[in-house]
């Protein structure tokens, strides 16, 4: 961490950093050029959303990163 900086001032910047991954990864999702990439995405996706849910359960981020994997989820599944 930054010397002399707290977890709290960093943890909503960590939280809003894996939410932007998450969802950088999960909008290429629909336009993924073969189902193998389509599965990367969603994979990366998941794993950042899952990531923000397990350290930041707290986070203002927290309830839509839940919403995001709900639907990464059926996406799986297709």
């Amino acid at each position: 961490g930054r010397p002399g900086a707290s977890d709290a001032e960093i943890d909503p910047w960590q939280a809003f950093a894996a939410y932007e991954l998450a969802r950088c990864n999960f909008v290429q999702v629909a336009s993924a050029a073969t189902p193998e990439l389509k599965q990367k995405l969603i994979a990366e996706s998941s794993k950042w959303f899952e990531y923000l849910l397990a350290k930041f359960p707290n986070d203002r981020l927290a309830g839509d990163a839940q919403k995001e994997l709900e639907k990464l989820k059926q996406l799986q599944g297709k």
